[in-house]
């Protein structure tokens, strides 16, 4: 009975911290979707201070997951499509969260190839 008893207390305990173990212990990790019809070169991320540079990205692939101190649901980002430099260049994050641990997806597409600023869209993907 006492062991029984000493048993139920013991997986009590152990659903405890397995079920109130934060989250915090979880990185954040991001990688780059190319969406496009095009081959992006030398795809640079920056958010949360740091610079990512993610190399090449073919058309409609994506890149390895890199960690990041924080991000959010979009950044600054810069890449080359046949020789031509593009880049998305947020304004400020005023009233941005930052992203919690887990792991997503920046979805880059381009609509253009007329503009350096303005051609490339980003969307953010929880994966």
């Amino acid at each position: 009975m006492i062991k029984k008893l000493l048993l139920f207390i013991c997986l009590v305990i152990l659903t405890y911290q397995i079920a109130c173990t934060p989250d915090n212990d979880k990185e954040l990790a991001i990688r780059v979707e190319n969406t496009s019809i095009y081959n992006y070169v030398d795809v640079a991320v920056e958010a949360g201070g740091e610079t990512h540079h993610f190399g090449n990205i073919s058309s409609k692939r994506s890149s390895e997951y890199q960690i990041f101190n924080f991000a959010y649901r979009y950044a600054f980002i810069e890449l080359q499509i046949e020789e031509k430099i593009y880049t998305l260049q947020p304004i400020d994050y005023v009233g941005e969260r930052k992203l919690d641990p887990g792991d997503y997806t920046y979805e880059v597409n381009v609509h253009d190839l007329e503009e350096q600023y303005g051609s490339l869209s980003i969307s953010l993907k929880k994966d």
